[in-house]
């Protein structure tokens, strides 16, 4: 008995120690004698995701008296599989004695099959161990025909743990497919690259949690918003006085309905079949939408939807805002939205499903091909290599069979075989050679907001990399770049592996760029720059500007902070000229450059293929819509994104710039 009371005991210490640990929010592991990992949450539970990237914190800490050289990667070993996936993901640190860092690791929207983390110290790998809460299903990279299902169609929020149950409540009720996850930790912890948001449409937080932040995490969160996201400041995480009133005023009218319904049980079925109707018309409409006409119309069509709805957002939150939000998120709307104050959450969702930076908007590589046009390099040229297949056959066949007969030399056949062989390669390795060389091409189409004041400068737009050999050291991207492939669902079953270091920024390792295939990614970039456009006054008052944007600008359009305009036309990089005063044709509109030409942005961001056809009226069409103290140019290159690729043979870009200035003194 004495034995069997020990060991309940026993177990029963066992459970407590295991319900504890389970509920932490961080654990750490011994890897050596020197290193412990702790992997830190980040949310309460881990969002099922299928865009943007994942973002996972590690301390590790050195407890020894020597320096280590320690690397973490995800997943904790490869798998067999040779189709498309995130086969390697880490980052590698020097760690001194009794020193701390922190590790974050960041995932793109690339399917990984295995989870775990490895754990390398001084170039000798430790037992790996699993992450806590990191299912294979909470961050997954999906091809273009699963993006189009409602599950990856929800409304996906990060809330603040400021943010009460009364609030959540009512945005669950606004919008049933809508997913919500509270952060773990106080918004003060919260990561200081933009990328750890960007698997969100919004973002919710009170006014007094943001005032608490860190000046780099603020900074984070203007580039998330920036970049498209939703940023809604609340003034208090409990529902205002407004919102419980137009609650209570919901709930009569529901209960109106109900009693309604009841007396005419026909009426109330009524709505039912009317609602049901034009989802499926909807549907069947966007499946017969198939030509690129009738594409590019429904595009332009969305657009202008999205164009009015902006509109009639920004009045609404001109009547809501009780306060302006901070002038730091203020400046930083960019492509995003940026709510103030205490509005009926109802209100919510269809502000935030805005961010138009979600999805693949491709079906395979030739489409991809056809946005952003490569040269023709992936084309075999089947009726050359035909010929010559049939030319070697009958020259090594019957011909020369006849012809050792004839001078009885048919020895020979062991040594013309091997030559005509090798003459053929040779022959094929020149042509490539000659045809394509051994440089690969990059080929961007490019859209910014620069703000000169702040430096902060939002690239979004397309890429297109192509190697005619297999280029092992592949591309590098900043750390504050957002990249996502446009593959179709074939070319996830043709493509190798991937591997992705974060040691010295974002480098995309090996399995890129594979030899004689297009790779196509759609990219968003938010960073400070000192790239910018110098405009100062003469004696005379004549608008001179300088071209410090870093490539050739061959277009201008500008509005002086006095309400006029001014043009010019090919402006070289670092030259200084004189703008010519303008008349627009189009009378300027009121709602200016943040709704329509933000728009017409995105568009181009979405259709690349339509860039030459949306340029030339840019310019008559489109600058009326400029605030004074802004500017919009047309760039020869692409001086906001790196080149990426190591050692190009061509380097094509095309750059749209809408800039706001302050006049020099």
């Amino acid at each position: 008995m004495r034995y069997l009371a020990q060991q309940k005991a026993f177990s029963l210490w066992i459970a407590i120690v295991a319900i504890v640990a389970t509920a932490s929010s961080a654990w750490a592991v011994k890897c050596g004698p020197d290193i412990d990992v702790t992997e830190v949450k980040l949310f309460e539970s881990e969002p099922r995701t299928y865009r943007g990237y994942a973002a996972y914190l590690f301390r590790v800490r050195n407890t020894g008296k020597k320096a280590h050289h320690v690397r973490l990667e995800m997943p904790s070993r490869q798998v067999g599989s040779t189709q498309y996936h995130l086969a390697a993901n880490g980052r590698s640190l020097k760690l001194a004695p009794g020193e701390t860092a922190e590790v974050w690791l960041y995932k793109p929207p690339i399917l990984m099959h295995l989870h775990g983390l490895s754990v390398t110290i001084d170039h000798k790998t430790r037992d790996p161990f699993s992450i806590d809460n990191f299912p294979r299903q909470g961050h997954q990279g999906l091809t273009p025909s699963q993006l189009g299902r409602s599950s990856t169609a929800d409304l996906i929020c990060l809330l603040s743990r400021g943010i009460g149950g009364e609030v959540r409540d009512e945005i669950q009720k606004a919008d049933s497919d809508s997913m919500l996850h509270r952060s773990s930790g106080p918004c003060a912890d919260w990561p200081k690259n933009w990328l750890a948001y960007s698997r969100f449409d919004a973002v919710v937080l009170t006014r007094d949690e943001y005032n608490q932040m860190t000046l780099e995490t603020r900074r984070a969160l203007a580039d998330y918003l920036s970049a498209g996201g939703t940023v809604w400041l609340r003034d208090s995480g409990s529902l205002s006085e407004k919102e419980a009133e137009a609650k209570s005023q919901e709930a009569e009218t529901e209960q109106e309905e109900k009693a309604t319904a009841e007396k005419d049980p026909s009426e109330a079925e009524e709505p039912e079949a009317n609602k049901t109707e034009p989802d499926e018309v909807t549907i069947a409409a966007n499946e017969d939408v198939k030509s690129d006409a009738e594409a590019d119309e429904a595009e332009m069509a969305e657009v202008k939807t999205d164009e009015s709805e902006t509109a009639e957002n920004e009045e609404k939150e001109v009547d809501t805002a009780i306060t302006p939000g901070p002038p730091e998120l203020e400046r930083a709307r960019g492509f995003g939205t940026l709510l103030v104050g205490d509005r009926p959450c109802s209100d919510f969702p269809p502000l935030a499903r805005t961010n138009l930076f979600t999805r693949n908007f491709v079906k395979n590589t030739s489409d991809a091909n056809e946005q952003l046009p490569l040269k023709d390099h992936s084309t075999v040229p089947v009726k050359l290599t035909v010929l010559l297949l049939i030319g070697y056959a009958v020259l090594v066949g019957p011909i020369l069979q006849v012809l050792l007969a004839w001078r009885r030399k048919r020895i020979w056949l062991i040594w013309i075989l091997p030559l005509t062989a090798v003459v053929i390669c040779l022959l094929v390795v020149g042509w490539t050679l000659v045809s394509e060389g051994v440089h690969g091409k990059v080929r961007m189409r490019l859209v910014t907001l620069l703000d000169q004041s702040t430096r902060r400068a939002t690239t979004v737009g397309w890429a297109g990399f192509y190697s005619p050999l297999t280029d092992s050291n592949g591309l590098r991207f900043s750390p504050y770049t957002a990249i996502q492939p446009q593959l179709g669902d074939k070319e996830l079953r043709e493509r190798p592996p991937v591997e992705i270091d974060w040691t010295h920024g974002q480098h995309l390792q090996n399995g890129w760029l594979p030899a004689r295939m297009p790779v196509h990614l759609r990219l968003t970039k938010v960073e400070s720059n000192r790239e910018k456009l110098l405009v100062r006054r003469d004696k005379n008052g004549a608008i001179r500007v300088t071209n410090a944007l870093g490539a050739d600008a061959e277009s201008l359009v500008l509005r002086s902070e006095d309400g006029r305009w001014h043009a010019a036309e090919t402006i070289r990089s670092g030259e200084t000229v004189t703008l010519q005063e303008v008349s627009p044709s189009v009378k300027p509109t009121s709602t200016g450059p943040s709704a329509e030409m933000i728009h017409h942005a995105k568009y181009l961001y979405r259709n690349p293929k339509r860039w030459d056809h949306f340029i030339p009226q840019q310019w008559k069409e489109k600058a009326p819509l400029l605030k004074p103290g802004r500017y919009i140019v047309q760039l020869s290159g692409h001086p906001f994104v790196s080149t990426a690729m190591t050692d190009p043979g061509e380097d094509e870009g095309e750059t749209i710039v809408i800039g706001r200035f302050e006049e020099e003194k």
